[in-house]
């Protein structure tokens, strides 16, 4: 049985091994001119360091070459993600866009909307009708601005669309105190007050048609001032509700009255769009 090693060293191109004799052969071509064949009978101790130390080098080369090869892999991979990672968040950014009405040069999340602008008459108009007898001056009207809580309630729309394949949202009212509408349009319409006012028709977030009908929660403050919101709710596929319910039942999104009222479960279900402010 022979083994031969081979290394680019100007000693030794080529070391064959007879195990048998303990004996090999050192075949030299850079030291002659011509093709002679150097043979020398020698003891495998005096050159095991030479042995040795090819092996170790064909060893090393071969590791750092598979390094390399593999850091090399990776740096083309990571660059490759970061280009669909940037490429997804340019598809996201493009597609999310705030609404044409908000003014950004309002700090804060609210907006106060100008008594003298079509989109302040729009929301008068509506909640007039109903509410003439119940009220007697609107102080002002509030577009809430967060962001956030927009981008979330977006996203939870498309998802509703690519479900049910229907539009289901609805434009509803939500009264409250001062106090309660202050935070929820920091931080939404926060399902850990369900029941403060009731839980017939489900332990979730109340929302109505009927202005009329929040008005009885919108309590006022100190001066007088009640809270109402305005606000867009997805409600999906609807079922009766029951006090029991502290989800609505599978495939279900919310649980109803069957007649105005809708009761919602998940936060990004809803979003504040108004806030009227009135006596």
């Amino acid at each position: 049985m022979q083994f031969a090693f081979s290394a680019a060293w100007p000693m030794s191109a080529l070391v064959p091994i007879n195990l048998r004799d303990i004996t090999f052969t050192v075949r030299d071509h850079q030291w002659t001119n011509d093709t002679t064949t150097i043979r020398p009978e020698l003891h495998l101790k005096h050159h095991l360091p030479v042995i040795i130390g090819i092996i170790i080098g064909a060893i090393l080369v071969a590791t750092i070459s598979s390094v390399l090869c593999c850091c090399y892999k990776r740096r083309r991979d990571i660059k490759r993600w970061k280009k669909e990672e940037d490429r997804q968040t340019l598809i996201e950014l493009q597609s999310y866009k705030i609404p044409s009405t908000w003014d950004m040069t309002e700090n804060g999340t609210r907006a106060v909307v100008p008594f003298t602008s079509d989109e302040y008459m729009s929301i008068y108009t509506r909640f007039d009708k109903v509410m003439k007898k119940n009220y007697t001056q609107i102080i002002q009207i509030e577009r809430v601005q967060n962001e956030r809580w927009y981008k979330q309630y977006t996203a939870h729309s498309e998802d509703f669309q690519k479900r049910l394949g229907r539009n289901t949202e609805k434009q509803l009212y939500h009264g409250c105190t001062q106090e309660a509408a202050n935070s929820i349009i920091d931080s939404c319409f926060n399902r850990s007050f369900a029941g403060v006012n009731g839980v017939v028709y489900g332990v979730g977030v109340y929302f109505s048609t009927d202005a009329t009908y929040s008005h009885n929660y919108a309590i006022p403050n100190p001066n007088g001032e009640r809270c109402m919101f305005v606000a867009r709710v997805l409600v999906g596929n609807t079922i009766f509700g029951n006090s029991s319910m502290k989800t609505p039942p599978d495939n279900y999104d919310s649980t109803t009255d069957n007649k105005h009222i809708f009761v919602t479960y998940h936060d990004a279900q809803a979003l504040a769009e108004y806030l009227i402010t009135y006596k």
